[in-house]
């Protein structure tokens, strides 16, 4: 189980040092706030639009659905 956690949050880390990122933030922000967008925003300091941006990308680097549409 720990391992099927850890391989989407290693590709995380992994695409944050590569790209000089803070995914991993953005994705703890949202989190924290239960999925409510214009908390994590407001928290990432990004706008909505930026945020929706950021969660896209960390879709994809984790093969993930975050149910953000």
């Amino acid at each position: 189980m720990q391992a099927y956690a850890e391989r989407p949050l290693t590709a995380l880390l992994s695409h944050d040092q590569a790209h000089g990122t803070a995914l991993l933030d953005t994705l703890r922000h949202y989190l924290a706030a239960a999925g409510n967008k214009s908390i994590a925003a407001r928290r990432s300091k990004l706008s909505r639009q930026a945020l929706y941006q950021r969660l896209r990308l960390i879709e994809q680097v984790m093969d993930v659905d975050l149910g953000i549409r």
